[in-house]
């Protein structure tokens, strides 16, 4: 294989320094890097002296199977004589390539004694009973802290009467950080830093920190948006009174820019200034172009009037509050901090002590004790001899705490960093890509270490790569990203296999609703985006032209070929409907199958069998398909008994009824939850799953359904998870329900349950779960929703780089 200089560079580097390898999209990024590694065994070196830390277990398999294959390529190269390379075949799955998680066990368990800790414990790997186990910490040491006045303070700031949860989500928060910190502890103890005042404000660390930097960064934004709006107004005749308006604006804003200087703040000078702000004159058009006027209602004024409003906001955010009242705002956020600060360090002792009593340890735990135990002098020189070459994959991923354990096994100068900050998706994960950010400055300054940056993307075509950098030099830069998006940061398309003439590659389509809502029953914003993909996707398949990667030949477009990705999941049941009568095969790869409508209904049947004094699951399973009541005789059922739950009105009902056929299809509800209910007693939760599914054929019936064999899947999907439960504690029916409810409400994608849907299906999966595949033909749906910003407004923020804000 012919490689650029560049990646020749990272194949033969030595491990003299530190090296970071920036590899973006396409880049070939783990084929130099395995090729990197067989060179090191070439010259000598046994594999099981490299720590290889991938970031999935997924990952890690891949890069062993490849590393066996480039070796044993290797041989055959050599004639089968070389007996070194036949040696590294022998000892490549006792090397260390793997998770920083496994890595951090197997240290454990070879010297947990260095910390005292004793071995007899199982691995807590599962997320939702983890979060069981924390929401049952917080609730004691809730009910443990309700009788001391500093608690009940903190519970009464946030004003609301979900206080109590929204400060139990701050906990969870706050504690999944520190979770990822080196030292826990003492980054929770700094917290309030921010906002202490050791002398006037404008000195302050809260002023330097978060109240000036975010004062500048709105003024230059209010900057932008007005200098756009003058852009925009260029050409338009009727309109330039409006840009004399908007240089006013612009004069303004910029004196403000020039007062705020912060080496001369002078809080009542601003003030001062926005009192005698002078009045802007008023506008109005000149002409009666209509194309003219339709253009600036539609883009030039909502963004002129945001702009007005943003400068004002300014004023109201920042100058509102006099010097003495922000540093009150500043003390008493220092102060909520603290008591929030002691209360989850109260949580984080009881969660100890219930993963201590019950000999559970989680991966969190894993990596901090992994940490503590190389910390030992001895322990930390064993194991830094033990490695000739630290490589770590997806570096930009990693936390504070992985990085602390990689910098404790490296000697400091042998780290062999691979990633592309540009690809950092994981700081919901607590990943820090500060870390690949200051390296990438430094080394790219040549200090304390190596950059080689590889651009060059062999994956897409030169219009993609075009395409994706007009798109990113717009939007990211040092402040939003991390790097400016310039130079050698841009992709660059190497792939010379693609012919000259290939069509464009890139369409926009921007959808008339109304017009849309005319031509089609379809009228939701999900149903008509919906409704001309597939319109599309029919006017491609078999009747347009692609080129084969695979085969270097121009074929026709097949289903197979085309994914669509999502924001979010919630698109996929319109979805499976508009295919569905369209005729397109259509398989959804992702997604919380416990969420879909045929878990819920059992999910409800499962509530009511364990309590049937539950009104909605009772309501829900009675007017589900399985039983098919309609609102007329739920109302009836209801009208005979007023003044009990639900259930005793079903149970009256069925004796006294005046719809016999209503009165026996009740009789005979009630007698079949008798059943289950026994069955539930004798904990044989797996049985009574598939005993519902028996008596009601609710699984013949969903498989007639749109998606009907994904739906299928995903019920047999829930009769193994009780199989699987029914092996440790989760033996109750109240227990397996908490557990899944637990786990329907995750944000997290969980997979769906895999179904055959043949090859010729068209995919469809979120952005995230579509990080590092590649598919021919790719539709972007939603992609008009904003941002979700959730994570910087709400009453309590917390981040690595400023700490908490209240």
């Amino acid at each position: 294989m012919k490689y650029s200089q560049e990646q020749q560079q990272v194949i033969s580097h030595q491990n003299d320094e530190n090296l970071l390898v920036a590899a973006s999209a396409g880049s070939g990024k783990t084929t130099v890097l395995i090729e990197h590694v067989f060179q090191q065994l070439l010259a000598g070196h046994d594999i099981d002296k490299f720590l290889i830390a991938t970031f999935t277990d997924a990952a890690a398999l891949e890069m062993r199977q490849r590393l066996e294959k480039r070796i044993r390529q290797g041989i055959a190269e050599t004639g089968g004589t070389n007996s070194h390379l036949q040696r590294q075949l022998v000892i490549l799955n006792t090397a260390s390539i793997g998770t920083l998680d496994s890595f951090s066990l197997r240290l454990i368990e070879r010297y947990y004694s260095v910390i005292g800790l004793d071995p007899r414990y199982r691995i807590l790997a599962d997320q939702t009973e983890k979060d069981l186990m924390i929401d049952d910490s917080l609730d004691e040491t809730f009910t443990d802290l309700y009788k001391n006045s500093d608690f009940l303070l903190l519970i009464n700031n946030f004003a609301s009467v979900r206080s109590e949860d929204i400060v139990k989500n701050i906990i969870r928060k706050i504690n999944a950080m520190a979770e990822t910190r080196a030292l826990p502890d003492q980054w929770l103890d700094s917290l309030d830093q921010t906002y202490r005042l050791d002398g006037p404000l404008t000195k302050s660390s809260f002023f330097q920190k978060i109240f000036y930097p975010q004062l500048i960064s709105r003024i230059k934004e209010v900057q932008a948006e007005f200098r756009a709006v003058s852009d925009k107004l260029l050409g338009l005749s009727d309109y330039q009174k409006y840009s004399l308006q908007v240089a006013d604006y612009i004069s303004i804003v910029s004196r403000l820019h020039q007062a705020v200087s912060i080496e001369n703040f002078d809080w009542n000078k601003i003030k001062s200034f926005f009192e005698t702000l002078p009045k802007v004159k008023r506008a109005s058009k000149s002409g009666k172009d209509q194309q003219q006027a339709d253009f600036f209602q539609n883009f030039i004024k909502p963004w002129y009037d945001k702009a007005k409003k943003d400068l004002d906001d300014i004023r109201l955010d920042f100058f509102l509050l006099d010097q003495e009242q922000w540093e009150t705002v500043s003390y008493q956020s220092s102060q909520v901090i603290k008591k929030m600060v002691w209360v989850t360090k109260l949580f984080r002792k009881k969660f100890a002590e219930k993963k201590r009593n019950a000999s559970l340890l989680d991966f969190a735990d894993g990596e901090q004790f992994a940490y503590q135990i190389l910390q030992d002098p001895q322990v930390r020189k064993e194991v830094q001899d033990q490695y000739y070459e630290v490589l770590v994959d997806e570096y930009q991923d990693v936390n504070d705490l992985q990085e602390s354990i990689m910098t404790s096994v490296s000697n400091g100068k042998n780290m062999f960093m691979v990633g592309d900050l540009k690809q950092s998706i994981y700081g919901f994960r607590q990943a820090d890509p500060r870390n690949f950010a200051d390296k990438y400055a430094r080394y790219g300054q040549k200090e304390q270490g190596k950059l080689i940056e590889l651009s060059d993307n062999y994956r897409s075509e030169a219009g993609i790569t075009d395409f994706t950098n007009l798109i990113f030099q717009k939007l990211m830069d040092q402040r939003l990203g991390g790097l400016n998006y310039s130079g050698p940061v841009k992709l660059r398309a190497a792939n010379r296999d693609y012919p000259k003439d290939l069509p464009a590659v890139v369409d926009f389509n921007v959808l008339d609703q109304s017009q849309l809502k005319k031509d089609h029953q379809r009228s939701t914003k999900s149903q008509i985006q919906i409704e001309a993909i597939a319109e599309k996707i029919l006017a491609i398949v078999g009747k347009k032209q692609i080129f084969d990667r695979q085969t270097s030949q121009v074929r026709p477009v097949r289903f197979s070929d085309i994914t669509i990705l999502e924001r979010s999941h919630s698109w996929e049941n319109d979805l499976q409907l508009a295919f569905a009568d369209h005729n397109i095969p259509l398989n959804i790869a992702a997604g919380n199958f416990l969420q879909e409508f045929e878990i819920s209904v059992m999910l409800s049947f499962l509530e009511i069998i364990d309590n049937a004094h539950q009104d909605i699951p009772l309501a829900a399973v009675l007017r589900s398909p399985i039983y098919d009541l309609n609102e007329n005789q739920l109302a009836e059922i209801r009208s005979v008994d007023l003044e009990e739950d639900f259930y005793s009105a079903v149970c009256k009902y069925a004796q006294q009824g005046s719809d016999e056929k209503l009165r026996k299809e009740l009789t005979d509800f009630l007698t079949k939850l008798a059943k289950y209910r026994q069955m539930a007693q004798d904990n044989r939760i797996v049985d009574l799953i598939w005993s519902i599914y028996d008596d009601t054929h609710w699984p013949e019936f969903v498989s007639g359904m749109p998606g009907g064999s994904q739906r299928l899947a995903n019920l047999h999907a829930l009769y193994q998870y009780a199989r699987q439960l029914s092996d440790n504690h989760f033996v109750g029916l109240f227990s397996f329900i908490r557990y899944v409810r637990q786990l329907s409400e995750s944000n997290d994608d969980f997979s769906q349950a895999p179904v055959d849907m043949g090859q010729e299906a068209v995919s469809v999966m979120t952005i995230h779960a579509a990080k590092g595949l590649e598919f021919p033909i790719v539709f972007l749906i939603n992609s008009e929703r904003s941002f979700n910003a959730s994570d910087s407004q709400g009453p309590f923020g917390c981040g690595f780089s400023t700490g908490s804000r209240h």
